[in-house]
C-alpha cells in the first residue's frame, strides 16, 4: 500500500478534493463484491484532507504580472515565465534606485525559482536567465541581478511565505551617460 500510496499522491496532486472523493468512490465500487479491500477510500480520504489543508494552508502565489505593467517589466516575466515556468517569479524595477530618469526601466532584479535549476551550479543559472533575456541586456536593460534557485532550495530560505531578497547596493553615480532623473 505504500508504493500505492505514493503513486497516488504522484498522480493526484492537482487534483481537488472532490475528485479524489469520486476516484476512490469509483475505486470501490469497481472492486470485488464493492468493497474496497486495498484501502483505496481510505487513502483517497487521507489524501484529500491533507490536501485541502495544505491548500488552506498555503498563501496566495505571487502574481506574476505587474501591479503597473511596463512594457520591459511585461517581456521580463513573460520570457522567463515561459522558459523556466517558475514555481515563483518576482520581477522587480530598481530602476528608480539609480541616476537614470523617472520612470526609466533600466536596472531590475529577477527572484526565479524552478526546478529545471536543479543540480545547476549558480553561475549556469545566471547564463540560463542572462540567455533567456539577451534581447533586453542588449537593450535598455544596464543592470539585472540575479537570484536563482530551485525549489528545494527556495524551501529551505522559507519559501514565498518567508523569503526576502538582500537589498540592492547604492548606486554609485555610474558613468554619467544618461540624462539625471
Amino acid at each position: 500500500l505504500q508504493n500505492f500510496d505514493d503513486w497516488f499522491r504522484r498522480h493526484c496532486f492537482d487534483a481537488t478534493p472532490e475528485t479524489l472523493n469520486e476516484m476512490a468512490h469509483v475505486a470501490d465500487t469497481m472492486s470485488p463484491g464493492g468493497l474496497d479491500k486495498g484501502g483505496m477510500w481510505e487513502l483517497a480520504q487521507r489524501v484529500a484532507a491533507e490536501e485541502a489543508q495544505r491548500r488552506k494552508d498555503q498563501k496566495p502565489p505571487v502574481p506574476l504580472s505587474s501591479p503597473t505593467p511596463t512594457p520591459m517589466y511585461d517581456s521580463i516575466t513573460s520570457k522567463l515565465t515561459n522558459a523556466f515556468n517558475p514555481t515563483f517569479l518576482q520581477v522587480l524595477n530598481e530602476s528608480h534606485m539609480h541616476n537614470v530618469p523617472k520612470n526609466s526601466e533600466t536596472h531590475f532584479k529577477v527572484i526565479v525559482v524552478s526546478d529545471q535549476f536543479k543540480g545547476a551550479k549558480p553561475l549556469q543559472r545566471h547564463k540560463l536567465v542572462n540567455a533567456t533575456l539577451k534581447e533586453e541586456l542588449e537593450g535598455s536593460v544596464h543592470a539585472l541581478s540575479i537570484v536563482a534557485k530551485d525549489v528545494a532550495q527556495f524551501e529551505k530560505l522559507g519559501g514565498a511565505q518567508k523569503y526576502a531578497p538582500e537589498p540592492s547596493p547604492s548606486c554609485r553615480g555610474g558613468d554619467g551617460s544618461l540624462p539625471s532623473k
